[in-house]
């Protein structure tokens, strides 16, 4: 009885597991009888679920947060955020910045009349030689008699960044090289004009080619990791925004794999200057 059922069960080609568990059986039977005896018969443990509950409801936790840092850190939001103040720049950290932002403006500024007195050097001119009068508007400022004392200062130009559209990087990338890198790395302090601008941020990153790696924008407190990628050298930048709705304060922090790290921070704040202050 015993062959003709190991028989049927090897020969059925519809079952693939009845036939591989048929054959298994034949072999263990064929090597030795008594130790396929003792292995058959071998104590059972019972098994009442095949389902951990515990990780069932941590598996439906994080479903429920997908496309969020849930899926990175393998844990529901409410592990890893909290409700503690972000991290900011003390006040004198925050004032070295605000100088060191007036000191680039000035050296655009002093670039650009270079620049202009470079294309410029046939023509007479007096903006080499002495400060423009102040404008006195009126008429003569209208009609171009030089009435307002000359042209209005310029604008700094808005810096430009040559970064791929569609770049490619795999959470694993981003959490090797997030982890591992500890000097080409700088923070900024924000803030938000108004708590509404707060939902196009995403948005606005995204179209100025940083592509979001996570988010968790739900709540009073909102995270996002964005990542770009240099058009030249293929070097990754990886961008963590923690912005609090409370206080409007916006929380930036660079890696970068070049020493471009510097500029693509400041193209990344000047592509949200609409939003931040």
């Amino acid at each position: 009885m015993l062959g003709r059922l190991l028989s049927s069960a090897v020969n059925d080609t519809t079952k693939v597991d009845v036939r591989d568990r048929g054959v298994f059986y034949y072999k263990l039977l064929k090597y030795d009888a008594e130790k396929a005896e003792k292995i058959v018969n071998c104590p059972k443990i019972s098994v009442n679920s095949f389902i951990n509950q515990a990780e069932n409801d941590l598996t439906d936790k994080i479903f429920n947060e997908f496309n969020t840092l849930s899926v990175i850190y393998k844990k529901p939001s409410e592990l890893f955020i909290t409700e503690e103040p972000l991290e900011g720049a003390t006040d004198s950290e925050e004032e070295d910045e605000e100088d060191t932002d007036d000191e680039e403006k000035e050296d655009v500024s002093k670039d650009e009349v270079d620049d202009v007195s470079d294309d410029n050097k046939d023509e007479p001119t007096d903006t080499q030689q002495k400060p423009p009068p102040p404008q006195q508007g009126g008429v003569d400022d209208l009609l171009g008699f030089g009435g307002g004392g000359g042209a209005a200062p310029q604008e700094p130009a808005a810096p430009q960044m040559k970064l791929k559209v569609n770049p490619t990087c795999t959470s694993r990338v981003f959490q090797k090289h997030w982890k591992a890198e500890k000097e080409k790395v700088e923070k900024m302090s924000k803030q938000l004009k108004s708590e509404g601008d707060a939902s196009s941020f995403e948005a606005m990153a995204n179209g100025a080619n940083f592509k979001t790696m996570a988010s968790a924008p739900k709540g009073r407190k909102m995270k996002f990791y964005f990542y770009a990628q240099e058009v030249d050298t293929d070097a990754f930048h990886f961008i963590e925004v923690n912005i609090n709705l409370d206080s409007l304060a916006v929380s930036i922090q660079i890696k970068g794999q070049s020493d471009l790290y510097h500029d693509i921070l400041q193209f990344f704040v000047y592509s949200m200057n609409a939003i931040l202050t």
